[in-house]
């Protein structure tokens, strides 16, 4: 399981279909919770990134409820909004060039674009769709996302 540290992200998620809700971590706190039978439990303090508010709750119903931040590689971003059909310009014109290249023209594209070919030689629509509906962000920016 991903590590719980002070201000990562995590997500909520509610009913089917609906957005997740991204939560920030402010607290990690082991003695300050007490229970009815007088034990210490572990806890965390969560601040909602939408609502400003602040929710505590038990370590161990955290880790039933809570996904971590997901984020997609560049690849992922391009395969996805490329499938999409949300990439515009030249990057529309790049993906099209790569899904109809050969082997040894692929190898020759991805010199200038190691990432966005990278990702056609070895990719699942399920997993990028899956971290997609897990809250990541879908959009491809090349020139500031690079991984």
């Amino acid at each position: 399981m991903t590590e719980i540290k002070k201000g990562s992200i995590w997500y909520r998620h509610g009913f089917k279909g609906t957005a997740p809700i991204p939560f920030k971590v402010v607290r990690l706190g082991i003695d300050d919770c007490i229970d009815m039978k007088g034990h210490n439990k572990p806890f965390i303090v969560l601040l909602n990134c939408e609502s400003n508010q602040y929710q505590t709750i038990l370590l161990r119903y955290f880790k039933r409820k809570f996904t971590p931040e997901q984020k997609l590689t560049t690849g992922e971003a391009f395969m996805y909004e490329g499938q999409r059909g949300r990439l515009g310009g030249f990057h529309t014109k790049l993906y099209d060039l790569i899904g109809h290249a050969d082997l040894s023209n692929r190898r020759l594209i991805a010199k200038g674009f190691p990432r966005e070919v990278a990702i056609f030689n070895d990719w699942s629509w399920d997993d990028i769709v899956d971290k997609v509906e897990g809250g990541a962000e879908p959009r491809y920016s090349p020139w500031y996302n690079r991984d």
